[in-house]
């Protein structure tokens, strides 16, 4: 009996609710309450997003470590204990007096908290689980991003304008809880735990060519995998690392610095929101343009790609220059929405890109690896602009220089290179039904070596003479039909890195 529904899309959906959960509570959530918060203890903007800024810098090199227990724990117990500790500081949050309480939760939140419950966790499980549909799931998971900077300001607002800030922590922290506890209990390590590959095919049903190369890309993605050690010592690592770094140090600076930009060149804060709003509905449109277009590419036109993305947010600065200082609203408008389009694309294209390049197996250590420069450029990009905006009391000049940077990323991206083959090519790792073939011709398959990981303690000594291969490992050889996996036998469940069994097959 076969699962009716491919379990990688559970792992969508409870990546896309982690996604929105993390930047609604972490990120927009903080906007809202800055106000409010600084009003009532006198503190000062800088005072406020001092915590933050370090517990960025600070959780980009706790990634290095999370990457590595990502590959072999899996998603699900980094999930849990991160969504427990965020939603602890957030109810702690609503009972801060000084400034030193806040500074000090929001350092937890973002040091042992952040890391865990979204961004490289999620979008390398999600990866894990697709291969041929790659590009579909992770437009499809990020796409939480969009929703929440369209959710979160309205819905934080109205809580905090009926109950107080004090009040909507308290009442967000259990939404966060409700919302997230539920999206990390439905992750898995990888398909393979469970006796299946990724975009949910099974090796013995491939009976067309179509069929049979699907599963030798799912085999070569899994095989050819790059440790971290061999990834940095490519040079592909490093230009994507620079790439997306330089890519999204921009974005943030423009997000932080858009509306004062337009507010202090003569539109009202209205004209400005309403415009800048429109950035969101453009990035979740990508999200679908990317997903739809990954699908029918490979690496190179993944290159491509994310250079056209760079050119849209780098037209998009030109053009917000533009708009200032005609006071055109107009332009204003086409300006956040190439950029809201730019930044849409950034996560689908870029974690595609790193899976693609380094393969599954151990992405979640290669992935962490580059997560310190592209978090040190986050934190840097507001604040260069910033500067800049004191020094010379205009933001043109910082916009210019945007420009430059964005138009940077898509050169980098234009030269790099695929990473050579980690392992020269081998014999497909799947055997293939062939009517007519095996020893009475009645269609049973043909074994290939190498094998794909076989769970299972009986997989050790397979290959010993006269030893009979166990069924999951007959299952991944492809001999004869496939038997029905351990996982949906009542009496005997394996249990995968996570601890658990993957509750969503029938």
């Amino acid at each position: 009996m076969h699962p009716r529904f491919f379990y990688g899309w559970w792992i969508v959906l409870g990546a896309g609710v982690a996604t929105f959960v993390s930047s609604a509570f972490g990120g927009v959530l903080q906007s809202v309450v800055l106000r409010p918060m600084t009003t009532e203890f006198g503190w000062t903007r800088t005072e406020f997003t001092f915590a933050n800024t370090v517990a960025s810098i600070l959780a980009a090199f706790s990634g290095l470590v999370v990457g590595s227990l990502i590959d072999r724990r899996g998603a699900r117990p980094l999930m849990l204990f991160g969504t427990l500790v965020f939603g602890v500081t957030l109810l702690a949050t609503a009972f801060v007096t000084q400034l030193w309480q806040f500074v000090a939760l929001r350092l937890v939140a973002g040091v042992l908290a952040g890391p865990l419950i979204a961004g490289v966790v999620v979008n390398v499980t999600v990866s894990k689980w697709f291969v041929r549909r790659r590009g579909w799931a992770i437009s499809l998971s990020s796409s939480g991003f969009s929703f929440s900077t369209m959710i979160m300001p309205v819905l934080g607002t109205a809580v905090v304008t009926a109950f107080g800030w004090r009040g909507a922590y308290v009442i967000l922290a259990a939404v966060f809880w409700a919302l997230m506890v539920p999206a990390a209990l439905v992750m898995r390590r990888q398909p393979e735990d469970y006796g299946l590959l990724p975009d949910g095919q099974r090796p013995g049903e491939a009976r067309t060519e179509v069929e049979r190369e699907q599963l030798e890309r799912a085999r070569r993605d899994l095989e050819g995998s790059y440790t971290r050690q061999e990834a940095l010592r490519s040079s592909a690592f490093w230009m994507l690392t620079l790439t997306f770094g330089v890519y999204v140090g921009a974005n943030i600076a423009m997000l932080f610095h858009a509306i004062p930009y337009m507010t202090g060149s003569g539109f009202t804060a209205a004209q400005a929101g309403f415009a800048f709003a429109t950035t969101g509905i453009s990035g979740l449109a990508a999200k679908f343009v990317w997903g739809a277009a990954l699908q029918g590419v490979h690496r190179f036109g993944a290159r491509h790609f994310s250079a056209l993305t760079a050119a849209c947010n780098a037209m998009s600065t030109v053009l917000m220059v533009v708009a200032t200082a005609t006071q055109s609203l107009p332009v204003a408008f086409v300006a956040c929405l190439l950029w809201g389009f730019g930044f849409g694309s950034v996560t689908p294209l870029s974690e595609f890109m790193w899976a693609t390049y380094f393969g599954r197996r151990h992405l979640g250590a290669v992935r962490s690896a580059g997560t310190p420069f592209s978090v040190l450029a986050t934190a840097a990009g507001p604040l260069l602009v910033a500067i800049w905006f004191d020094v010379a009391g205009s933001y043109d000049g910082a916009f210019i220089a945007m420009t430059i940077a964005y138009a940077t990323a898509a050169a980098i991206v234009l030269i790099s290179r695929e990473p050579p083959p980690r392992t020269a090519p081998v014999a497909p790792a799947f055997a293939i039904t062939l009517p007519g073939a095996g020893d009475n011709g009645t269609g049973a398959v043909e074994s290939m070596a190498p094998p794909l990981r076989a769970a299972g303690p009986a997989a050790r000594n397979a290959s010993a003479p006269g030893r009979r291969l166990s069924p999951r490992r007959d299952y991944f050889q492809g001999r004869s039909s496939p038997p029905r996996p351990d996982y949906m036998s009542r009496d005997r469940a394996p249990r995968d890195s996570d601890g658990g069994t993957p509750d969503g097959h029938p």
